[in-house]
């Protein structure tokens, strides 16, 4: 068996990470010791240089375990407590404490507590606080019947609520375009200073391929990328003010509308930058099958270094996406928001992200730095312009590596969109499961 195929073989030994690393290292040398032509000694040095990475992930992961750093430092989840579904009016100031909220299904709404109810005491001792409250609930433990002495419109009765642990309760669902408090229009305040700076660096860029006679396509990726900014801001605003604030159906939008916006300007552009001779070496199907078996173990080896690096960094860094936390909130909402957000993430993003991105930037800049420069350089715009991913921007980096790669030897854009697609489509499908799971 030659060089390249032990090489697309052993992409996949990442996830059997040092069982798997002595096969590698074997068929490396063996590669390397009885070379063939000059193909098979290209593929004989990647798959060397594939050992020499995986060496280093088994020892990253060896590290973590060895020193206790966790790979991940995800915020530990609140301890949980023993409750019954309430919580204060925080404009009450006593005495006793006013029930500014009862959650739907608790034990407290099962017992018929009400808002603007006043507890005064519980099992005969008086209760002033919340805290006061909590820590007679503690004293008694889950699963155990509490008298409450409530004042409720003026009369005093007594109410029986048996407790439960914390983790038992659930937030009402909430509707995908229920209002919260709050300002439709962004603060003056909050200026996005990272979007601005990624854009300066862009059109820093633009300047020097117009000197060179490649710039309009660098410029009009600009141009793609205010109009994504606009359709963003335009969709959730305008959802927003309809539905009287901020809510989860605006976010939702938003991004339907960034990625609207994107790829309807970038589609405009192209009719600007005139026709790219291309050369297809793969059919699309393959392309999208290699490009796949490409992204996800590479960037799985990315994420095990990445991980391990931000385990003894002195400062927190960031490695999430803010899909995450819209995805948790379109989750928790009636009706179809979760879905609403899955056409947005795995069809708009792909489709206007490649139009702009593959479909503008790359060709251009191939006319000035030649079609591997323009991969990379395509691929690093694109990680610094998801700055929000923090230390993870080098997995975007790689994943538009492989998107790039996808674009030159399809010779189109259904290849790269669909392997794009498919990225974020593993994701959201897991996120959806955990949400569906209760976690």
């Amino acid at each position: 068996m030659g060089a390249r195929r032990w090489f697309h073989i052993l992409l996949g030994a990442i996830f059997l990470p040092g069982v798997s690393l002595p096969l590698e290292w074997g068929a490396a040398l063996r590669c390397w010791s009885h070379p063939g032509d000059a193909e098979d000694r290209r593929w004989s040095r990647r798959l060397l240089g594939l050992a020499a990475v995986d060496t280093i992930v088994v020892a990253a992961l060896v590290v973590s375990f060895t020193t206790g750093q966790p790979l991940d430092r995800e915020p530990a989840s609140p301890p949980r407590r023993v409750a019954i579904g309430v919580t204060p009016d925080p404009s009450f100031h006593g005495p006793g404490v006013r029930l500014g909220g009862v959650l739907p299904g608790s034990p407290a709404a099962s017992a018929g507590l009400r808002v603007g109810d006043v507890l005064l005491s519980a099992e005969g001792k008086p209760v002033d606080s919340l805290d006061a409250l909590r820590a007679l609930l503690t004293d008694r433990g889950p699963g155990v019947p509490v008298d409450l002495g409530v004042l409720r419109a003026g009369a005093p009765t007594t109410v029986r609520v048996t407790t439960v642990w914390s983790t038992a309760l659930r937030p009402p669902r909430r509707g995908l375009f229920q209002a919260d408090p709050g300002a439709c229009l962004p603060s003056p305040r909050r200026w996005p200073w990272a979007e601005s700076l990624g854009l300066a660096g862009l059109l820093a860029l633009a300047l020097v391929a117009t000197r060179r006679g490649a710039g309009l396509g660098v410029w009009l990726t600009v141009l793609a990328i205010l109009g994504g900014s606009v359709g963003a801001l335009v969709a959730s605003v305008g959802t927003c003010l309809l539905s009287g604030g901020p809510s989860t159906g605006a976010a939702v939008l938003g991004l339907w509308g960034g990625s609207i916006g994107l790829g309807a300007t970038a589609l405009f552009g192209r009719a600007f930058t005139g026709p790219v001779a291309e050369t297809a070496t793969r059919d699309v199907p393959t392309t999208v099958l290699l490009g796949l078996w490409y992204a996800y173990p590479g960037m799985l080896r990315l994420v095990v270094l990445l991980l391990t690096l931000r385990a003894f960094l002195p400062w927190s860094a960031p490695f999430e996406s803010p899909i995450r936390d819209l995805a948790q909130s379109a989750g928790g909402t009636d009706g179809p928001g979760f879905l609403f957000l899955g056409l947005g993430a795995v069809v708009l993003a792909p489709v206007g992200e490649e139009l702009a991105f593959r479909g503008l930037l790359l060709p251009s800049l191939s006319r000035w730095v030649g079609t591997r420069g323009a991969i990379g350089l395509s691929s690093a715009i694109f990680g610094a312009l998801h700055w929000y991913y923090g230390i993870g921007i080098p997995v975007l980096i790689f994943v538009g590596l492989v998107l790039g790669w996808a674009r030159v030897v399809s010779g189109g854009l259904r290849a790269p969109i669909l392997i794009h697609a498919g990225f974020n489509l593993v994701p959201i499908t897991l996120l959806g499961l955990k949400l569906l799971r209760g976690g």
